[in-house]
C-alpha cells in the first residue's frame, strides 16, 4: 500500500509579496478569464426566462468584481509528497523490486553489556541527557576534522566530557610537517566514560556539560557530512546499543543540488532551526492506493513554513543571526567541502554573500522555466517541489509533545542518497522513544493578483500578474515508538548426574546456552506475559516466533520441579526451586555455569525443567521436561532419566515419526554385494545354494555390528543407530544372486538421557 498526501494551500493577503521572483519578462501579466454572453441564454443573476439585458449583464458582473480581491496577492502552493510506510507493512518481495518503494524501517538493537554503563547513564542525579551519550558520528567527525587537541573542538570536548576522559583520540603528528596524520587511543572507552560519570557528584549537571548537552540538541549533517553515514554505520556493532532508522529519500534533487553547489544547505538548515516559522492552514487530501483502487479523504491542518526569499535577504543584508556562529543548540558534523564552515564560521561572511548571489541567480532561472501558468493553476496543476533536507526528531516516551522533545537530527538530501540510513547510539536501555520523520519541501508556488478589470455590455476581462513564490514546508512523513531491549537468552544445557551409591541426591549441572535461535515464547509464570510483550514491541513481532540470543551474561538459572506429570509448562508456575546465581563470590564476576545438588526421595518420579536469566532479568524459553527417578532396588541404585513429550489437548497418544529417506541410506557398498566364490565348492542344500559368499574386499561387513551417530546442527542433541548387516543364507536357485533382503537396526538410543532399564 502506498499512501500519498496532497497539500493545496490558497491564501489572500493585502500585504505585498515579500521577495517575489518574477517568473519571466513575458509572464508578469497574463489575460484572465473572458466572459462573453450568448443569446438567448439564462444568465446567473437573472430571473428564469428573462431575456438578456446589457444593463443586467454589467450589474451582475460588476457585483462579482466587487468581491474579487483586486491588486492583492493570492498564493497557491499545491504539491504532493509520499508518506513513508513501515517496511513490514508493505508486504512486498523486495528481492524482485527494481526500485525501492517509499518505506521506513527502524531497528532497535542491543549489542553487548558493559558493566555499570546502563545503570550510570540512567541514574537521576545527576541526570545524564541523551545528548551527552556517545555518538558514533562525533567520533567520526573528530577523526575527519583537521583540528588539533590544543584547539579543543566541540567533538573533542563531547568525547572527553570536556577533558574528564583522558587518552581519547590523541593527535598523531608528522615529524616533518607537524601536521595531524592520525589519532591514537588507549583503554576501553566506555569503561572510562562510566568512571568519568561516576566522579561527577550528585546534583545538577555541571554547567560545562549542560552547555554541551544543549549544543548537541540539534545535530546537522550538511551535504558534505553525509559521508559520515556511509563510513561509520558499519561500526555500529562497537556500541552497546542503538536504534537504526532507514527510509527512502526523494529522488528528485534539482533544488537540493542548487543548495549543495552553492555550499548553502547547512546555512538553510541553521536558518530554519533559529527562526520562527509561519503557521499555514492547509487543505490536505490523503490518497491511499491499494489493489482494490484508490481511497481518499480530505482534512485540514496547520503546517510550518519558511519564506525562502527572506532567508536569501537575511544572508545578503548581513543578518547578525546568519553572520555569527550563534549555535548554542546546533552541532554541525564535520564535512569535507567547507559547507559546514560556511554555515558556522563568522569569518565566511564574504564567501556566504557570494554564494547566495549565485544561488539567487539559479533560482530565478529555475523560476522562469518551471513556474506554472495561470491556466495550470486554475486546472489544479501541482507546483514543482522536492525535499531538500530531512529531520529525525526524538521524544522521550510515547507522546510527541514539545516538552518531551530530546533532540533532532537534520540530513541534507542528495542525488547520491537513495536510502538514508542513520544510527542513533544516544539511547538508554529499556526506555521508550518516539521518533518523528519530517521532510522539508521546497516549493515553487504562485503569487498572483487580478488587475484592471473591464466590464462591457458583452465581455468581462481581467489582467493577471503571476509571480514565483518560493516556500519551504515542513511535512510529517512517519512516526514510530520503540525501545532497545536485549534478546532473551537461549535455554541452558542441562546435565542430570547421579552420585554413585547415593539414592536421595542428584547433581544438576547447568551451562549457559550459546547461539541464535527463533522460537515461539513459552510462558511459565504470570509475569512472563508482560516481559514477552515488551520483547515483542522491541522486536516488532506482535505474533509468531521471537529471537533468542545470549548477548550478555547469565545472572542465574531457574529450576522448576514437580512430582505430578505436567500437561503444559504452566503446570510449573508454582514449582520454582531456589534461583541458582552464577556470581563467583559476593560481588564477583558472573560465570557461565552453575551446579545445584537437589534432594529427592528414592523410587519417586520427578519432573524438571530449567530456564536461564540474563543480567536484565530476561528469561529464556524452558528446556525440555525431564522425568527423573532414582531407583533403589534392594541396594542396587541407578537412575531413570527420560525426556517427556507434552501432548497437545485432544491429541491421540501416537508415536511421531519423520521420514529420513531423503537424507540417510544405510546399505552395503557395491563391492560387498558381489558374488565371491566357486559355486561348485559352495555347500548346497536341496538343489540351491546356502549362504552364498558375497564381497570381494578382504574386510567383510556381514554379521558385524556398526554404530552410526547423528548430531543435530540446530540443538546439538545426539542419537545412535546400531546397525548389523546380516546375510541370512536363504536358498536361491543356481544362477540367481540377490542383494541381502534385510538390514537390522537393533535399537536407537537417545544420548541426551541416561540408559534406562529397557536399554
Amino acid at each position: 500500500m502506498v499512501k500519498r498526501v496532497n497539500i493545496r494551500a490558497t491564501f489572500s493577503d493585502s500585504a505585498p509579496t515579500v521577495g517575489g521572483v518574477p517568473s519571466s519578462p513575458r509572464r508578469p501579466k497574463q489575460p484572465g478569464p473572458v466572459a462573453r454572453p450568448r443569446q438567448p441564454q439564462t444568465t446567473r443573476g437573472l430571473e428564469e426566462g428573462e431575456e438578456y439585458s446589457p444593463s443586467a449583464w454589467r450589474y451582475f458582473h460588476g457585483r462579482l468584481l466587487e468581491n474579487l480581491p483586486l491588486s492583492q496577492d493570492i498564493f497557491d502552493y499545491a504539491f504532493e509528497y509520499e508518506y513513508l510506510i513501515n517496511r513490514e507493512e508493505l508486504g512486498l518481495d523486495e528481492a524482485n523490486l527494481l526500485n525501492n518503494p517509499p518505506f521506513i524501517k527502524n531497528d532497535p538493537e542491543y549489542n553487548f553489556h558493559i558493566s555499570g554503563y546502563e545503570d550510570t547513564i540512567s541514574r537521576q542525579s545527576p541526570n545524564v541527557p541523551e545528548t551527552l551519550l556517545p555518538n558514533i558520528y562525533v567520533f567520526g567527525s573528530e577523526i575527519a576534522s583537521e583540528s588539533l587537541d590544543e584547539d579543543q573542538s566541540d567533538y573533542s570536548k563531547h568525547l572527553t566530557l570536556n577533558g574528564r576522559i583522558e587518552n581519547v583520540f590523541s593527535d598523531i603528528l608528522s615529524d616533518k610537517s607537524n601536521q595531524k596524520i592520525g589519532e591514537s587511543d588507549s583503554g576501553e572507552y566506555f569503561n572510562k566514560y562510566v568512571t568519568a560519570l561516576k566522579n561527577i557528584p550528585a546534583g545538577p549537571l555541571p554547567a560545562d556539560l549542560a552547555s554541551f548537552a544543549k549544543k548537541f540538541k540539534n545535530t546537522v549533517f550538511s551535504s558534505d557530512a553525509l559521508n559520515l553515514l556511509k563510513d561509520y554505520n558499519a561500526r555500529k556493532s562497537l556500541f552497546p546499543m542503538y536504534t537504526e532508522v532507514s527510509f527512502k529519500t526523494d529522488s528528485f534533487t534539482e533544488m537540493a543540488q542548487l543548495l549543495k553547489d552553492a555550499f548553502l544547505t547547512g546555512d538553510l538548515i541553521k536558518y530554519v532551526i533559529e527562526t520562527n516559522p509561519e503557521d499555514m492552514q492547509v487543505a490536505k487530501s490523503n490518497f491511499t492506493i491499494t489493489n482494490e483502487g484508490q481511497e481518499s479523504n480530505n482534512t485540514s491542518e496547520t503546517i510550518e513554513s519558511w519564506d525562502i526569499m527572506r532567508w536569501v535577504e537575511s544572508v545578503k543584508n548581513g543578518d547578525p543571526a546568519q553572520q555569527t556562529s550563534g549555535t548554542e543548540d546546533i552541532a554541525f558534523m564535520a564535512g569535507s567541502s567547507g559547507e559546514t564552515q560556511i554555515a558556522s564560521d563568522p569569518s565566511s561572511r564574504f564567501f556566504r554573500k557570494l554564494m547566495i548571489t549565485l544561488f539567487y541567480s539559479k533560482l530565478v532561472e529555475l523560476s522562469k522555466n518551471r513556474l506554472r501558468t495561470m491556466q495550470e493553476v486554475l486546472e489544479g496543476g501541482l507546483a514543482p517541489s522536492e525535499a531538500v533536507f530531512y529531520e529525525v526528531k526524538k521524544y522521550e516516551g510515547d507522546l510527541t509533545i514539545p516538552e518531551n522533545a530530546i533532540q533532532s537530527f537534520f540530513f541534507a538530501n542528495s542525488n547520491e542518497l537513495d536510502v538514508l540510513d542513520f544510527v542513533d547510539t544516544q539511547v538508554k536501555y529499556n526506555k521508550n522513544y518516539t521518533y518523528e520523520i519530517f521532510a522539508y519541501q521546497m516549493v515553487l508556488g504562485n503569487a498572483y493578483r487580478y488587475m484592471s478589470p473591464e466590464v462591457t455590455d458583452t465581455t468581462v476581462e481581467l489582467n493577471v500578474e503571476n509571480n514565483a513564490k518560493w516556500m519551504l514546508f515542513k511535512v510529517k512523513l512517519n512516526e514510530f515508538t520503540n525501545r532497545v531491549v536485549d534478546r532473551p537468552p537461549v535455554f541452558p544445557d542441562v546435565d542430570i548426574i547421579p552420585y554413585k551409591g547415593v539414592n536421595d541426591k542428584i547433581l544438576l549441572s547447568l551451562n549457559s546456552g550459546v547461539g541464535f535461535i527463533t522460537a515461539d515464547p513459552v510462558e511459565i509464570r504470570d509475569e512472563d506475559v508482560e516481559k514477552i510483550e515488551v520483547i515483542r514491541q522491541s522486536q516488532k513481532k506482535p505474533t509468531g516466533p521471537l529471537e533468542y540470543k545470549t548477548d550478555d551474561k547469565t545472572s542465574f538459572f531457574e529450576i522448576y520441579r514437580t512430582d505430578v506429570k505436567p500437561t503444559s509448562y504452566s503446570d510449573f508456575s508454582t514449582a520454582r526451586r531456589i534461583p541458582i546465581s552464577t556470581e563467583f563470590g559476593p560481588g564477583g564476576p558472573l560465570l557461565s555455569a552453575a551446579n545445584y545438588v537437589d534432594t529427592i526421595i528414592p523410587n519417586k518420579v520427578y519432573y524438571y525443567t530449567f530456564r536461564a536469566a540474563d543480567i536484565h532479568g530476561q528469561c529464556s524459553n524452558p528446556t525440555p521436561i525431564y522425568s527423573v527417578k532414582m531407583v533403589d532396588n534392594s541396594g542396587v541404585i541407578y537412575p531413570l532419566i527420560e525426556v517427556v513429550e507434552l501432548e497437545e489437548p485432544g491429541s491421540l497418544n501416537m508415536s511421531k515419526t519423520k521420514s529420513g529417506k531423503r537424507f540417510v541410506q544405510l546399505i552395503p557398498a557395491i563391492p560387498q554385494t558381489i558374488f565371491n566364490g566357486d559355486t561348485e565348492k559352495t555347500p548346497f542344500i536341496g538343489g540351491g545354494f546356502d549362504a552364498i559368499p558375497l564381497g570381494v574386499q578382504p574386510e567383510k561387513v556381514w554379521n558385524k555390528d556398526y554404530k552410526v551417530r547423528f548430531i543435530s546442527k540446530k540443538t546439538g542433541r545426539k542419537f545412535d543407530v546400531n546397525v548389523k548387516f546380516r546375510h541370512k543364507g536363504n536358498k536361491y536357485q543356481i544362477g540367481e544372486i540377490r542383494l541381502p533382503d534385510k538390514i537390522s537396526l537393533d535399537y536407537i538410543r537417545d544420548l541426551s538421557r541416561l540408559p534406562g532399564k529397557d536399554d
